[in-house]
């Protein structure tokens, strides 16, 4: 995942960066002093969801939760102290911890429980971590002066939010001053104060209690926190904010990055839903804008263009489990997952799960055909059945509870990807954790591919958009039975567009038969036995056609039953260009010249004796010979487990022969 959208759009989980460390007691301040920061110092909360739309598999046990927790309407993410008239500041990632969320708008809260709605965003910089707001009703309270920067080992006090259990004072020394990591612009004030999640954003205070500095992160390996010298915000230009980083970009897929710039600024005030929309609007274009630079930097390198695709583009890979398309090193393969687990879902359903270049990969496949159907029209019951097989829990103090239903989608829609095929493009919220899961789930014969990230709600755009990626790389072989593939072809609304030029008759009427603008196939009783059981493979495939990237079918094989003891394969194989590595053209001279396994002659491999041989659109039978400029050839094959004689195994592949018609 590219780090900029942890940094610009995860707020909330920036807040897990800030400063964890013991505290020692803060006995050098007066307590007329004390009184006057706790006074203009407040806590920054968000709400908690008003409803849960999850179901679970027995009722949360909340008494597990502290009293003070299982009790409160809003949850602290920061702090934030009074500087002028109605100026309050902040840390900008605590002020923008709710962009994107479902925890509705950050607001402030004094020592009395008391809520303050935020009015305006009035200064705002991603880079120095500062933000400055107006509260529409402010309280009445005391405004904390600022002091000139301190000088080494001096006392320095560290305010704030801790841990969630309100405001404390806590003290250390002021260490050193480190450039800012970017550019060098502006130094951090290091000091040692300790401080604990939900510091952030609150003052950093002189022995004379007056503001030195904005604490915003802790450092990870020891006790030197970081503070903005308070200097910046006061200087800081009124009516504008920044967003300016430089960070890597790259996506999981491959493993090229770029160095991407970010410098964008728009005018303030802005209310708190006026900024999340513009902020929200940065993110979207600075990943769309990085996608396009990673592309532009690596021309010709990215799926499937470029020479590091063109053994993929030359190959037919069987894919009964769905795999993906990425680039681990100089080429694109299509890889299954690392580990794939096989579960049981009951009622003859199952589903394969796997992970690759940080994307779930699943495959479901029904045990009633009839569901495909209901499932692509109910997205809480497709939910239900996927959270069978990727269970999702929620913790509530020690105890994990399984979460058995998330309810409807809260965003659907059908994404059609670069090749024509539609996509269930569906979003579901888990509130209590501010995440979304993102799903695209393409109806297949046997069910669904699915492939799905997890991701804090902050992250869905960027997520959605490398979910489409995704899907426009799943490489998957069109299995089922006869009747689920009538059930799948009457659901002509989410076939892929290919579909619109291929004739599929799954109808048990002693022959079945397939058609299409490339080659036709029909096999009868007289060829294996037609069944219900019997089970058609469409091994769908990338490769050029006549200047462009095509997605379609490469090759076709029918099964007696899944005990594959008799089945008959239709095979396209293109010449390979130049440049491939040698077998490829190795291979395409034994298809040509019909060298063994090709020249129609029964062999033993094992238990299964098959035959097989090669013709084109003009050599129709193997006593014709290929010729020498042929630049499609489809290879026919015949396999049977023992029990078939070479004369028979031969009389059956002049019938196959007889029954493919090839038109390219």
């Amino acid at each position: 995942m590219p780090e900029i959208f942890p940094r610009l759009f995860c707020w909330l989980s920036a807040v897990s960066l800030l400063l964890m460390a013991t505290g020692v007691s803060a006995d050098a301040l007066s307590s007329r002093l004390e009184k006057k920061v706790r006074g203009a110092t407040l806590e920054v909360v968000v709400a908690f969801p008003e409803s849960d739309p999850l179901s679970y598999e027995k009722p949360l046990p909340l008494e597990l939760l502290p009293f003070a927790l299982r009790d409160a309407t809003h949850v602290p993410i920061g702090t934030a102290f009074r500087l002028g008239r109605n100026e309050y500041v902040t840390a900008a990632h605590v002020i923008s911890a709710s962009v994107g969320g479902q925890f509705g708008p950050p607001q402030l809260r004094d020592a009395q429980g008391r809520i303050y709605a935020i009015d305006q965003i009035l200064k705002y910089s991603f880079q120095e971590d500062f933000a400055v707001v107006s509260l529409k009703d402010p309280p009445r309270s005391p405004i904390l002066d600022t002091g000139p920067e301190p000088t080494p080992s001096s006392t320095v006090f560290a305010v704030g939010n801790a841990l969630g259990e309100g405001i404390i004072v806590r003290d250390g020394v002021y260490t050193s001053a480190t450039p800012e990591q970017q550019d060098g612009k502006w130094n951090w004030l290091r000091f040692s104060a300790a401080a604990s999640p939900g510091n952030s954003g609150g003052p950093l205070l002189n022995h004379k209690g007056q503001v030195i500095g904005v604490v915003v992160a802790k450092s990870p390996n020891e006790n030197l926190n970081y503070a903005l010298p308070v200097s910046r915000v006061l200087d800081a230009r009124e009516g504008i904010a920044r967003v300016v980083m430089r960070t890597p970009f790259g996506v999981p897929f491959a493993p090229d990055t770029i160095v991407l710039n970010v410098d964008e600024n728009f005018d303030l005030p802005l209310s708190f839903d006026e900024f999340a929309a513009t902020i929200q609007k940065i993110g979207k274009r600075t990943f769309d804008r990085g996608y396009a630079e990673l592309q532009a930097a690596y021309p010709r390198k990215y799926f499937p263009l470029g020479d590091n695709s063109a053994e993929l583009l030359n190959s037919t890979v069987i894919a009964t489990d769905p795999r993906l398309i990425v680039r681990k090193n100089t080429k694109w393969e299509a890889l299954e997952p690392d580990a794939i687990e096989h579960i049981d879902l009951g009622g003859g359903s199952s589903m394969t799960v796997g992970q690759i270049a940080e994307t779930g990969l699943v495959g479901i496949r029904l045990g009633d055909p009839a569901t495909l159907a209901d499932l692509v029209g109910d997205s809480r019951k497709f939910m239900d059945l996927f959270l069978k097989g990727t269970p999702i829990t929620r913790l509530v103090g020690p105890e994990a509870v399984r979460i058995t239903s998330l309810g409807a989608a809260q965003e659907e829609s059908v994404f059609t990807d670069s090749y024509g095929r539609k996509w269930l493009l569906r979003t579901w919220d888990l509130p209590f954790m501010d995440a979304r899961i993102v799903s695209a789930a393409l109806p297949v014969p046997q069910g669904f591919i699915v492939v799905s990230r997890l991701a804090q709600s902050a992250l869905t755009y960027p997520m959605t958009e490398l979910i489409k990626m995704a899907a426009n790389l799943v490489y998957v072989t069109y299995s089922g039975t006869l009747p689920e593939w009538r059930q799948y072809l009457a659901l002509s609304s989410m076939q892929p567009a290919v579909f619109a030029d291929i004739h599929l008759d799954p109808d048990v009427s002693g022959k079945l038969s397939y058609g299409s603008k490339r080659f036709d196939f029909m096999a009868g009783n007289d060829l294996l036995n037609i069944q219900d059981r019997s089970i058609i493979d469409l091994y769908f495939a990338y490769f050029p056609d006549h200047g462009k990237i095509v997605w379609d079918v490469a090759g076709l094989r029918i099964r007696e039953d899944r005990q594959e003891k008799v089945m008959v394969e239709v095979l396209r194989h293109a010449r390979p260009p130049d440049g491939l590595p040698r077998r490829f053209q190795d291979e395409w001279d034994d298809l040509r010249m019909r060298r063994t396994p090709y020249n129609g002659i029964p062999r033993l491999d094992g238990m299964v004796t098959s035959t097989g041989t090669t013709v084109t659109h003009l050599a129709t039978s193997s006593r014709i010979p290929i010729p020498q400029d042929a630049t499609i050839i489809y290879q026919a094959s015949y396999l049977a487990e023992l029990g078939f004689s070479a004369a028979e195994l031969q009389t059956l592949s002049r019938l196959m022969l007889g029954d493919l018609r090839v038109s390219e």
